[in-house]
């Protein structure tokens, strides 16, 4: 089968990258191509880079057996224009975030109408249309990160905490430099980095220099987290609402983080700095998970079903 992972933006995430290699390791028999229209300061490796020149994206779209969007329609709709009257491609729509929480309700009829397969990537997006949406795992090469730690050079006199967000707002930033400033004042060992607008291998440089990572106190968790664990880091995050909080854990049993809130953040992090054992201990219980969910050889089954299903 051939499947045609299509961005009309930056890739998010790195996933349609990631999916493309995924497959090229563990299903060599399909044809998985991905395509992204713009670049930004992650600089993920590409597959086919959208240029002025559309001919090659064309082909691709015309060749695929089903089509990949991410967030929107909209990327798809410019080549169906062109392919008037024959039938519409069968289509997989990935949501990832920002987008699908302000608009779920339009993007959820848009799939009806095209009966698109809905994939999410995180499992709080779940609760906008749980009999109709199916949660795919972030996909990641757990041998490639786990060799990332393996070659950092780490001060066995500090305790490094990383925290790389995307949206300072979101992540509640501020709130985290105000807790890193009373740690590093009251213990000279912690070093407290805000890591911000960097490609994304000099970022897993330094997550692999670290001892803990935090990653946010609203919806749980992203990649920033899964590459802490695939290193065997600790994560300190939160789910800031109870009733998302009690899908994840009937989903998953046993939640990865090292759980806080805006009023337990200090804490949370305080007993990480002070255990070696604790770290090691949540480090391991985040690599599990990574393990079971996110590794490249369990996510390619599961778009298997999906692209199939779609093309059924």
């Amino acid at each position: 089968m051939r499947v045609l992972v299509l961005c009309g933006g930056a890739d998010t995430g790195g996933q349609g990258i990631r999916i493309r290699t995924a497959f090229a390791r563990f299903r060599p028999d399909w044809e998985v191509r991905s395509v992204t229209a713009s670049r930004n300061y992650m600089d993920y490796e590409e597959d086919v880079f959208w240029s002025t020149n559309n001919d090659q994206i064309a082909a691709l779209y015309e060749q695929a057996d089903v089509i990949h969007v991410r967030n929107t329609f909209d990327v798809c709709r410019r080549f169906e224009k062109r392919r008037r009257p024959r039938k519409t491609k069968p289509v997989v729509i990935h949501h990832h975030g920002s987008m699908f929480r302000t608009d779920h309700a339009h993007l959820l009829r848009q799939s009806q109408q095209l009966g698109a397969v809905g994939l999410v990537s995180t499992l709080d997006l779940l609760r906008y249309a749980p009999d109709r949406l199916t949660w795919l795992p972030i996909p990641h090469d757990l041998d490639e990160l786990a060799a990332i730690r393996q070659q950092a050079v780490r001060d066995p006199d500090k305790v490094i905490i990383h925290h790389s967000p995307t949206n300072r707002r979101v992540k509640d930033t501020d709130l985290f430099e105000q807790v890193g400033d009373a740690l590093m004042e009251k213990y000279p060992q912690v070093e407290c980095r805000v890591v911000e607008r960097v490609p994304w291998q000099q970022n897993l440089a330094l997550k692999a220099e670290a001892d803990i990572v935090y990653d946010q106190l609203q919806l749980g968790w992203g990649n920033n987290a899964l590459e802490a664990w695939a290193m065997g880091v600790p994560v300190v995050a939160g789910v800031k609402d109870p009733s998302v909080r009690a899908m994840m854990v009937r989903a998953l049993g046993d939640l990865p983080i090292v759980e806080a809130s805006p009023e337990t953040l200090y804490e949370a992090l305080e007993g990480l700095v002070l255990s070696a054992d604790k770290r090691r201990a949540d480090g391991e219980r985040g690599l599990a998970y990574v393990r079971q969910y996110h590794d490249h050889q369990v996510v390619v089954p599961r778009l298997v079903e999906a692209y199939e299903r779609a093309a059924a």
